[in-house]
């Protein structure tokens, strides 16, 4: 049996043995350490807070998009799916 075979057999104990109220936050951590080696998650989690001010033409651009949901000119999410031919 390999190191990691043991290592791991080790954890599933530990797991065993936990107290009922202890097991969430041992999937919290566990979870956590599981999503760390996604360099995907890795960089939204490091990605430094958008602090540019909003220009007008955005905040335009925003005022008409909920003006167009508003008056239910919007495109459902079925519809948009099949335009971009998602499944």
């Amino acid at each position: 049996m390999s190191n990691a075979t043991e290592e791991r057999e080790v954890l599933h104990q530990l797991i065993d043995s936990l107290r009922p109220e202890d097991v969430p936050t041992a999937h919290r951590v566990l979870e956590a350490l599981h999503t760390s080696g996604d360099p995907l998650l890795t960089a939204l989690r490091n990605a430094p807070f958008d602090d540019e001010r909003e220009t007008a033409e955005e905040h335009d651009a925003v005022g008409e998009s909920n003006r167009e949901l508003d008056e239910g000119e919007g495109v459902p999410h079925e519809e948009a799916m099949r335009r971009f031919r998602v499944k």
